[in-house]
């Protein structure tokens, strides 16, 4: 005799307040590069006085600051159309660090990670001024640097990313300033500009 089973069909979960609770309320999905520096590097990260005096750590806070990844295609021409270069550029611009160029082709390794929306700092740039300021920079610093020439540029894409950051509350004695220390890998690999 064979026996019959009664099979349940498994009911997919909704996304809803009741289930998921008040804490993950306002979240959002982003993409980030990976966390590698936490609360007890810190110390370590800070800015130093005169490269060797360390502050007091009073707070520290972490935080996911909006960047961009703005690539653009550039030509250059010397004296007649046979002499010419083309290329790809990209710029990180970070309103934290400000703009630099990615010119060893760096690899960033970004992954997909879900936040409350309390964390994303209010420090940023719009699109069109990340791709304004990386035009700015890659024709007058970069380009102009390297070629001597002017040369002309096209955006190909601009994607955006988050970076985290400590917003650390530091004590030098009796003053207190506030600093904001990268807690990913790429903290010095790109050479920015104020």
């Amino acid at each position: 005799m064979v026996e019959k089973r009664l099979v349940k069909s498994l009911n997919v979960v909704k996304k809803s307040s009741k289930l998921i609770g008040k804490q993950y309320e306002n979240t959002i999905l982003i993409k980030t590069t990976p966390q590698t520096i936490f609360e007890k590097d810190l110390p370590e990260a800070v800015k130093k006085k005169l490269f060797v005096l360390r502050p007091e750590i009073v707070s520290a806070e972490l935080c996911y600051v909006p960047c961009w990844r703005v690539v653009l295609k550039f030509s250059v021409s010397y004296l007649k159309k046979s002499r010419s270069e083309e290329g790809q550029i990209e710029f990180i611009v970070d309103p934290i660090k400000g703009c630099g160029a990615n010119e060893e082709k760096f690899n960033l390794k970004l992954t997909k990670k879900s936040i409350p929306e309390e964390m994303v700092s209010e420090k940023n740039f719009s699109k069109e001024d990340a791709e304004r300021k990386a035009t700015t920079d890659a024709r007058w610093k970069v380009l102009l640097n390297r070629y001597k020439q002017p040369a002309k540029l096209e955006t190909a894409r601009v994607d955006p990313f988050y970076r985290p950051y400590y917003k650390t509350e530091v004590l030098w004695g009796s003053k207190s300033e506030i600093q904001y220390v990268a807690a990913d890998d790429f903290a010095n690999y790109f050479v920015y500009s104020s």
